[in-house]
């Protein structure tokens, strides 16, 4: 058995996964995520929901996507604000001593791109761009070379569109975060998203979220963007609009064809799916930001 752990800024997703191929769960529990949780109770508690999901079985691996900074090298959490206690940490690894088992852990963006790369709608591309759109903006793009799978997380959320524009938490103004995200509605617009029915709002929710695209797509091509996170998964209109915007801001010169937008096919399993990948040797995952 195995267990994929996701960790975000409103819950954390305990699944156990009869095998590493697997795309879908044997067994989930949710727990509600708690401000500032001490390091250590947040093991104890963790710990417990394992040892009840697997019962008499034994575990092979424990796979952890998570929100913020991570080095997945060295096993540490460098910065999550959900969690300032957890800083330096090594989550996976006290988990993988407390079970005896492989364990590794991996930014939330880059494991759930992982997990359409290899077993949802990007695993027939070669270069793929996945972006989360959700109560912040993420994205990592993934390359296939050779038996090499090539990983850039980057900061896409944080991409400067307004100069001078809104005060994003990240402490920059205008970044896309800013103006394309829960957190987003919630500060210009004092509601949450999934209450938000203005269309003229979503529209320019999504000329905002074209620009930072258009700044990823002439940096490095990709085959396709695919999207997850609430907002990108539950507008109905999302990647119309987004496609349409980007057929209209493309320079004539633009040398290759337009990416193929999708939504993610996992929804909110997607990091824990994904983080499974981080366990499998044959994939050769290497993050071109912690070689």
């Amino acid at each position: 058995m195995f267990i994929a752990i996701d960790i975000g800024a409103t819950n954390i997703r305990v699944s156990s996964y009869g095998s590493l191929k697997s795309t879908k769960y044997n067994k989930k529990i949710v727990l509600p995520a708690t401000d500032n949780q001490p390091y250590e109770l947040a093991v104890q508690n963790i710990s417990k929901v394992i040892k009840g999901l697997s019962g008499k079985d034994g575990i092979e691996g424990i796979a952890i996507s998570m929100s913020g900074v991570i080095d997945p090298k060295r096993k540490i959490i460098k910065r999550t604000a959900a969690y300032p206690d957890w800083n330096g940490h090594k989550l996976s690894e006290d988990l993988g001593m407390l079970f005896s088992c492989k364990n590794a852990i991996e930014g939330d963006a880059v494991c759930a791109g992982l997990g359409e790369k290899f077993t949802g709608k990007g695993k027939d591309f070669n270069s793929i761009g996945f972006v989360i759109v959700g109560s912040g903006v993420g994205a990592v793009r993934i390359r296939q070379y050779h038996d090499k799978t090539l990983v850039y997380p980057t900061e896409f959320g944080h991409i400067p569109i307004v100069a001078d524009g809104e005060k994003c938490n990240c402490g920059q103004r205008g970044c896309i975060q800013a103006y394309a995200s829960g957190l987003a509605m919630k500060a210009l617009y004092n509601e949450k998203a999934e209450h938000v029915q203005n269309k003229e709002i979503w529209v320019v929710m999504s000329q905002h979220l074209t620009q930072a695209l258009m700044s990823f797509l002439h940096m490095d091509y990709v085959e396709t963007f695919i999207f997850g996170g609430g907002i990108a998964i539950n507008q109905e209109a999302f990647v119309d609009r987004l496609l349409k915007n980007i057929k209209a801001m493309l320079m004539e010169r633009f040398p290759k064809q337009i990416p193929k937008l999708q939504t993610s096919i996992f929804l909110d399993d997607a990091g824990s799916i994904g983080s499974l990948m981080l366990l499998r040797d044959d994939l050769h995952i290497i993050n071109m930001n912690y070689r």
